[in-house]
């Protein structure tokens, strides 16, 4: 998901991750695939529409069902991959009501803010982001696969063992597709809010503490930024209420595109630089 959910709807965002071997390994740095490497220009704007829906169902009380979605517009700044800088707003078409600098710092796996730097622990987002996928080494070939260990808690899932591997490439435009599959157990990221829910009329905040969880998705990814990215994930959950206890499964489904940036307009003022 989007990390921009997290400004309207106190949504949390996806986890470092220890790669391991599999076909291919973890790359050197100096030597990352074009592929997942950036190549911008000063003054291109990219935008991304997102959205995020999550069903609970269970015996004892009412389906929920909620979703959020939005969309974002970046400026490039400067072009350096190393550490790339956006002005970044949104929504993307209308008058912002978000507006600041980004900068990605390590390939992608922090993000700086008004002088705030943090790991992106996104589901998705922008750009192609090594603590999520790996940074696969070498030639890329179709079929080729490698293994993350979740180490930490992410958006939408928990720690566990993830899988990924090449579905295409065409090298002629830079574009990869990547599938990732992965098994886990325990708490994701959002867990740490609480979910309402309708238990016989009433409507009570209920705990989240989830069990098994099981997700895939599939990724295209062209010179490091991201496409078109869609995961799913199904878990066990129980939910805690003053009325009492409830088990639940839950699926959760988010989607982010590259869109149009046609019409898309700045506002006047420069975003505040962020501090790395």
């Amino acid at each position: 998901m989007h990390w921009l959910a997290r400004v309207g709807s106190s949504l949390l965002p996806v986890c470092a991750a220890l790669i391991l071997p599999a076909s291919v390994c973890a790359a050197d740095e100096t030597k990352t695939n074009p592929y997942v490497t950036l190549q911008l220009q000063k003054g291109q704007v990219y935008a991304t529409v997102f959205s995020k829906a999550l069903e609970v169902r269970g015996e004892g009380f009412d389906d929920y069902t909620g979703r959020y979605s939005g969309t974002a517009a970046y400026k490039v700044l400067d072009p350096n991959p190393d550490r790339p800088e956006f002005d970044l707003k949104s929504p993307a078409f209308d008058k912002a009501t978000y507006h600041v600098m980004l900068t990605l710092l390590e390939h992608g796996r922090q993000n700086c803010i008004e002088g705030k730097c943090e790991v992106d622990r996104e589901t998705s987002g922008l750009t192609f982001n090594p603590l999520l996928w790996g940074m696969p080494a070498g030639e890329l070939k179709v079929g080729q696969t490698w293994q993350l260990v979740v180490t930490e808690p992410w958006e939408i899932g928990p720690q566990g063992i993830e899988t990924v591997s090449i579905v295409s490439l065409d090298p002629a435009t830079g574009a990869a597709t990547l599938r990732r599959e992965g098994n886990g157990s325990g708490a994701s990221q959002d867990d740490a809010r609480k979910l309402s829910i309708v238990i016989k009329g009433r409507k009570l905040e209920a705990t989240v503490t989830a069990g098994a969880s099981h997700w895939s998705g599939l990724t295209t990814i062209q010179h490091g930024m991201i496409l078109n990215d869609e995961i799913l994930i199904r878990r066990s959950v129980t939910l805690q209420t003053e009325a009492g206890q409830f088990s639940a499964e839950e699926t959760e489904y988010t989607l982010l595109n590259q869109m149009p940036t046609t019409g898309i307009e700045w506002p006047d003022v420069t975003a505040s630089p962020a501090k790395g």
